[in-house]
Order: structure tokens, then sequence, then C-alpha cells
């Protein structure tokens, strides 16, 4: 469908998670049908866990999942994507988890665990070559 459009007038939002989910490692297929289209990243982490008999995505934070992001900002680098990246955090926050415990406690906990990931995701961003913010790392 995209195979001739004009990459500068048309693009997508890539996400790892959904395309790995989805399609276990038939995303790099995807990804690289969709390559001169991708304008924007969205990056969160999952696993497969089994609850009772049946399989379930379990959301993980970004690093502690199955999502091959080393290979995937790899592949993108070589792309030379420089778009956006949306961080999601759709596992357990700490005000879901902290319970009876107070406000400034729970801000101060969701504050590490989102700088945490921020982390993880500056860091494979230097080691493929990406950088944030157009280049540069901050």
């Amino acid at each position: 469908i995209l195979e001739d459009l004009d990459p500068e007038w048309i693009g997508c939002q890539y996400d790892l998670k959904h395309a790995t989910a989805e399609g276990g490692n038939s995303w790099i297929l995807a990804l690289e049908l969709l390559k001169r289209h991708v304008r924007s990243l969205a990056v969160k982490d999952f696993y497969w866990g089994k609850s009772g008999a049946r399989w379930q995505e379990i959301m993980a934070p970004l690093g502690e999942g199955m999502c091959n992001y080393p290979d995937f900002f790899k592949r993108l680098q070589s792309y030379q994507f420089n778009g956006p990246v949306s961080m999601h955090f759709e596992y357990p926050m700490p005000h879901e988890i902290m319970k009876d415990v107070p406000q400034n406690q729970i801000l101060d906990e969701t504050k590490r665990v989102m700088r945490r990931d921020l982390t993880v995701l500056r860091r494979l961003l230097l080691n493929s070559g990406l950088t944030e913010g157009g280049n540069k790392a901050e």
C-alpha cells in the first residue's frame, strides 16, 4: 500500500513491542518493508507469561522483556532514522502497586522507574549508533 507513496508525505509510527507480540521475529521483514516510512517510534517491552492455561503478554520495563531493541535500533541506524521516540510505561507503575504510601514517596518511585527506562533507552540508542534529539544524546 505504501510502496508508491512518497515518504515525505506519509509515514508511520513503528512499535517493536506490537510487531514482536503479533509476529515473532517477522518484525524484521515488516521493518524492512516500512523503513522509508518510519517517522516515529513507540518504545515499550513485554514477555510472554502463562496465566492458568492461557499465554498472555506481560508488560515489562524497557530492556527486561523480549523485544530485541539492540538489533532494532542498529537496523534503524542503518536506515538513517532520526525521528521522535515515544516512551510508553504500560507495565505496573508505583501508583498501581504501592498502597497506603504517601503521595510524595509514590512520586519519587515513579520518577526513579521512569529515569531507569530512560537510561536504558539512551544506552540502547548510543550502542546502536543512534542518539537522542537529532543525533545528540542529552
